[in-house]
């Protein structure tokens, strides 16, 4: 409600309450920069009422149900939920605040996510609703493989780096593997390059060395810069 009062005589106040629907209001406080900003997310942000109807989504969550719209749904219409023992999951209100790890079914695909659920309060404590966030774990994994694909690439190159040989390294003799074969590489007269021609054209030579050596590489071997112009090819059955 929106309330507003004024006083009727020395005795006694008037208090004017105008219902505002929920819909409407939380519309009004999600908005602009605010509102940009949820619609950037990788994560679906979902705000509900205490019925579980939708009263606000960003732009990711209606891109993960495949749908156009969800303001005014239920939240039990829109998402289907199972453990890892595929049962399905229901959510019941009020909810509880919690982080959960459930298989979603959308219906488009099968995604892995976690959901977070937060209370949404009032000043006064009251819970008007529960604002949830749903996470697609395959987002994250991509972002952690991208991460670690850049820490083991060299930048000048794009071949690996001296950081990806000690996991590698780590990662053979785990595995107790044999059967390899080292290749040692780097090109001559680079200083000559460097001083008559400058080091523009000194890092094109180790940046061409390096494409060959990635181009004529078998599907198990890798290419590694070592540093400077040295390179290391580790060939594998």
């Amino acid at each position: 409600f929106n309330v507003n009062a004024s006083l009727s005589d020395e005795d006694s106040i008037r208090v004017y309450l105008t219902f505002v629907d929920e819909i409407e209001a939380v519309g009004n406080y999600v908005s602009g920069t605010f509102r940009s900003m949820l619609d950037q997310l990788d994560d679906g942000i979902v705000a509900v009422d205490n019925l579980g109807r939708v009263i606000y989504t960003n732009r990711r969550f209606l891109k993960m149900m495949n749908v156009k719209h969800a303001v005014g749904l239920y939240l039990k219409d829109l998402v289907d939920l199972y453990d890892n023992k595929n049962r399905v999951v229901n959510l019941e209100f009020p909810l509880e605040a919690n982080i959960y790890s459930y298989l979603w079914l959308g219906k488009k695909r099968r995604s892995v996510i976690e959901l977070v659920i937060n209370e949404m309060r009032e000043s006064d404590g009251f819970i008007i609703g529960y604002l949830l966030n749903f996470r697609d774990m395959s987002v994250r994994e991509n972002r952690e493989l991208e991460a670690l694909e850049f820490a083991y690439k060299d930048a000048q190159t794009g071949v690996y780096n001296r950081h990806y040989l000690n996991e590698l390294i780590l990662d053979l003799e785990s595995k107790q593997t044999s059967n390899l074969g080292v290749v040692m590489v780097d090109c001559n007269a680079l200083k000559v390059v460097n001083d008559a021609f400058g080091h523009d054209l000194g890092d094109a030579v180790i940046a061409k060395t390096a494409d060959i050596l990635w181009k004529s590489k078998g599907n198990l071997d890798s290419v590694i810069r070592l540093g400077g112009d040295e390179f290391l090819v580790l060939k594998r059955n």
